[in-house]
């Protein structure tokens, strides 16, 4: 077993799950109550992205626990969803947000 090592350090709290597109040309982090976005330019490195500040994504507020994120295989959006345990009469949804 190899031990992991910090490679950065973010300035984000509460990182819940992130997304890289199927192109690997955008990145997707989100907490419990953000969305943050960014564009890679030409043969730049993750860590050098995620160095940059990123644009904010839209994001409806409307999980209990915002856990996972994902973009859609078409790259047309990307799709979030929550664990809802100890939440009374609640499902867990698929949120899917449209590329504009």
């Amino acid at each position: 077993i190899i031990p992991s090592k910090p490679m950065a350090l973010l300035g984000f709290d509460y990182l819940t799950s992130g997304a890289i597109s199927t192109d690997g040309q955008e990145i997707l982090l989100r907490n419990k109550s953000q969305i943050w976005y960014w564009k890679r330019a030409a043969n730049e490195s993750i860590l050098n992205t995620l160095a940059r500040k990123p644009l904010d994504a839209p994001y409806a507020a409307n999980e209990h626990q915002g856990e996972a994120i994902t973009f859609k295989a078409d790259r047309t959006g990307f799709m979030t969803i929550s664990e809802t345990k100890g939440y009374p009469n609640d499902v867990s949804r698929i949120s899917l947000y449209v590329r504009k």
